[in-house]
């Protein structure tokens, strides 16, 4: 802010948008939406320059924009050449965030009510235009209103419903943002029903019909379980992952993969967060029994509860009780045991498994090493002599 200043001299300009509205509801905002009446670049490369920053030209809404940036802040400086604050505050996607605070002056500009949908906690926006302009802020309403806790108005509701199909022609990249950062919010169930109510869901996205409609249930039964269970709680639980998962309901294997992949290569979901969704979509239920709990704490790792949590809640025919008691269990059996069950060293090495065995390196070796790998996990094989008998008493096809 200090800088800011010192580059705008005696020249008024303004806070808008989330930084205000975070600093009345307050909340933490790192980054600074800034408005000026003119001169916008060379108050940005200035501002760049006395920050150490890189600056960005971007171009949104038919406005001049800057961005700068560095590692500890954003900073977007618009220019609204002249054009009155309350043109400019009309164009915001939500009323809580036409919101204008002038420094050095001091006063707050509110020509859209926006004080008191803050007070309301509510989302209405400025006329349903500004969802003609960029239709993104569909699903950016299902963001707030997860993560402030917000209602939007029944007229924002009817308005983003009948925008929602316009989603596929906005850049790939700027849904998925607005995806990730509304998927990762604990509780899921507000989000969901959201995107239900908005048209936004099935499909997550219009136009990629590749997701059945998920289970209200399963999202009710997830916070329930990560709630009500401390240990459960993010980061243990990746909230992305799971909420995807639990979007793409009950399909089987195949289907989730396809989906996927398609969601992926079309940009609107992380390799990563595609490849933790597919993982921890394998297989179905709570394991029961020692050794089926053994192998799947090896086979998740680091992402065994979520797995836990997916299978859990997709598993509306066992109780919630039960499947507390489930997790309690597993978690105690990934304490104890950790050492033996996620990178165990192997037992016996690879060359003494062929000479044993009398195999050369192929299939039928590799089949070999995942059949000593599971009975080792699973408990059956605890030492290297009692892997080396079953390796001398089995009979391995070639």
């Amino acid at each position: 802010m200090h800088a800011l200043l010192s580059v705008a001299g005696a020249r008024t300009f303004h806070i808008v948008g989330g930084t205000v509205r975070d600093r009345l509801l307050g909340r933490a905002h790192r980054d600074l939406d800034v408005v000026v009446g003119g001169d916008g670049a060379r108050l940005a490369r200035r501002l760049a320059a006395a920050l150490g920053a890189r600056l960005v030209p971007l171009g949104h809404d038919g406005l001049v924009s800057y961005r700068v940036a560095r590692p500890d802040l954003v900073l977007d400086l618009w220019d609204r050449s002249g054009a009155p604050l309350e043109a400019d505050l009309a164009r915001r996607d939500l009323t809580i965030n036409a919101l204008a605070f002038a420094v050095p002056a001091g006063r707050l500009t509110d020509p859209l009510g926006g004080l008191e949908d803050l007070r309301r906690g509510r989302l209405r926006v400025p006329s349903p235009a500004v969802l003609d302009d960029d239709p993104l802020r569909v699903l950016r309403i299902a963001r707030l209103a997860s993560e402030l806790g917000f209602r939007p108005t029944p007229d924002t509701v009817e308005a983003a419903r009948a925008r929602s199909a316009r989603l596929p022609s906005v850049a790939a990249e700027r849904v998925r943002h607005e995806l990730e950062v509304a998927l990762a919010i604990v509780p899921g169930t507000p989000c969901f029903e959201l995107l239900c109510e908005l048209g936004v869901h099935p499909g997550v996205v219009p136009g990629e019909p590749v997701l059945e409609r998920a289970d209200r249930d399963a999202f009710e039964r997830s916070d329930a379980l990560v709630q009500e269970t401390p240990w459960l709680l993010p980061p243990a639980v990746a909230p992305l992952p799971l909420h995807w998962r639990l979007l793409l309901g009950a399909l089987p294997q195949s289907s989730i993969d396809r989906a996927l992949r398609r969601l992926a290569r079309r940009g609107y979901l992380g390799r990563e967060t595609a490849r933790q969704c597919a993982a921890i979509a394998r297989g179905t239920g709570l394991p029961d029994g020692v050794p089926d709990r053994r192998w799947f704490l090896h086979e998740h790792g680091a992402l065994w509860p979520t797995a836990a949590v997916a299978r859990a809640s997709l598993d509306t025919r066992r109780p919630l009780s039960a499947c507390r008691r489930v997790l309690a269990e597993l978690e105690q059996l990934a304490t104890a045991e950790a050492a033996s069950l996620f990178d165990p060293p192997p037992l016996v090495a690879t060359r003494e498994v062929m000479e044993i065995c009398g195999l050369r390196p192929g299939p039928a070796l590799g089949r070999v090493l995942a059949d000593l790998r599971r009975r080792q996990v699973e408990g059956e094989l605890t030492t290297p002599d009692d892997a080396r008998r079953w390796l001398e008493s089995s009979t391995p096809r070639s």
